[in-house]
């Protein structure tokens, strides 16, 4: 039997056939949607993975550097 969800303060649920992304926001015991996006998702043959995921650590200002590929735009 899988461990139950903890409640956490926000979820983002991602609709990848209508292109949304929602967060929703914990008022009480239940949730309410606080803010929705139209979003892109993976191209053909790079599906956006479906699934289940916790955000365990993030940063406002990641060390990310954009790959040496030909979708970058040149700055």
């Amino acid at each position: 039997m899988a461990a139950p969800l903890r409640l956490v303060p926000k979820i983002i649920t991602v609709d990848r056939d209508r292109f949304r992304m929602r967060v929703w926001k914990m008022h009480g015991r239940t949730y309410q949607k606080e803010v929705a996006y139209h979003i892109a998702v993976g191209a053909e043959g790079h599906a956006t993975p479906a699934g289940l995921y916790i955000v365990d650590n993030k940063s406002r200002t990641p060390d990310w550097r954009a790959p040496n590929s030909d979708w970058v735009a040149v700055e």
